[in-house]
């Protein structure tokens, strides 16, 4: 058998390969992907088609759904739906184009921000911050632009890392279990969209209305092909804070604790007899600087120091990391309101109150 290294290679063959690295100069209306990612392949003809998006993960890794195996799996499905597809035809007398690509360097934000201008790189998960930036500047920022590229979690699905359409599992009374979806299913189809990635899955669902709506799905249970309807309600792009937990989009989100640190080991928590298999951290830093440096001093004046351990929030200790705290604490508790923080400082376990600012 062919090594996963060889299998790639052989599958790169017949395609020309355009590697990205700097964002600047890219057209954001033709190479449209979750720009939090890591790493992401647009499978495309030159006239604009899109086969596939080898493009997405889920929240539990940013490689939980790349490999080089299903990437050469995916470069094969590509190429034989290429072979097929026929290219669009031009206009008989095509009009020059007035359209303007949009590009970072086009957003009123890029203007007056210098660093962003003098970088090396332009990263992809900083077009997002760009969009964020001007949104929040103009009062236009909602929740529509907030929660994108949806998880398919929040379908109540889990997706197999090589099969990438494979259905892994379907959770109990959710959207898919209601629509028919079971392990070992392969979806073909969502929306008016083909899925043969994880990344077309997600396309498709960054496509559907945010309102209540029917979303078509195809699948295939061995041979025998299946059909169903997905019932989504209002506003189920909204995740749950665990799954939105990796995403870079978060940092912005107000209210804000104004302060994070390091987990705890399990030694560290037994030694201040706090269970090993709940969260727990150290604070190693204040937000005391720059645009968010309200928050770090509210925390100061509510009595949390470098130092202390944080143990609970509210009665919350299930987090599964600091990324599940601060999307949790941002996308959960309201400006205004007091919050609880339990904490050990010098030894002594406290109850330290914090009240949240906009």
């Amino acid at each position: 058998m062919a090594r996963p290294d060889e299998n790639l290679r052989r599958a790169l063959k017949g395609w020309r390969t355009v590697r990205v690295t700097d964002m600047r100069g890219v057209d954001l209306d033709v190479y449209r992907f979750n720009y939090d990612l890591t790493m992401a392949v647009l499978l495309m003809h030159p006239d604009g088609t899109t086969y596939a998006s080898y493009a997405g993960r889920d929240f539990s890794d940013a490689s939980s759904h790349q490999s080089t195996t299903s990437l050469a799996r995916v470069l094969d499905q590509a190429m034989a739906i290429h072979r097929k597809h026929t290219p669009r035809k031009a206009a008989p007398t095509p009009k020059p184009t007035t359209r303007k690509p949009t590009t970072v360097e086009t957003l009123p934000w890029w203007r007056n921000h210098k660093r962003a201008q003098s970088a090396k790189c332009f990263h992809c998960h900083q077009i997002h911050d760009a969009w964020q930036y001007e949104g929040r500047t103009r009062g236009t920022w909602t929740e529509r632009d907030q929660f994108t590229w949806p998880d398919p979690d929040q379908l109540g699905l889990r997706l197999d890392r090589e099969g990438q359409v494979v259905v892994t599992s379907v959770a109990p009374a959710s959207p898919s279990a209601k629509a028919g979806l079971r392990r070992g299913d392969r979806i073909t189809m969502l929306g008016a969209r083909r899925t043969i990635a994880f990344g077309d899955l997600q396309r498709a669902l960054e496509d559907a209305p945010w309102q209540a709506n029917r979303l078509p799905v195809v699948w295939r249970r061995g041979d025998k092909p299946m059909h169903g309807m997905l019932r989504l309600a209002d506003g189920w792009k909204r995740p749950e804070p665990k799954v939105y937990a990796w995403r870079p989009m978060k940092w912005p989100m107000t209210p804000r604790p104004g302060f994070g640190g390091r987990p705890l080991t399990a030694d560290e928590k037994r030694e201040r007899g706090l269970p090993v298999d709940r969260w727990a951290f150290r604070v190693t830093y204040l937000v005391n600087w720059g645009p968010a440096q309200r928050s770090g001093k509210r925390a100061e004046k509510a009595g949390i120091r470098k130092g202390t351990i944080v143990h609970a929030v509210d009665g919350k200790n299930d987090f599964t990391g600091m990324d599940h705290f601060h999307a949790w604490f941002r996308m959960t508790r309201r400006a205004g309101e007091p919050v609880r923080v339990e904490v050990i400082q010098n030894g002594t376990r406290r109850t330290l109150t914090l009240t949240l600012l906009p």
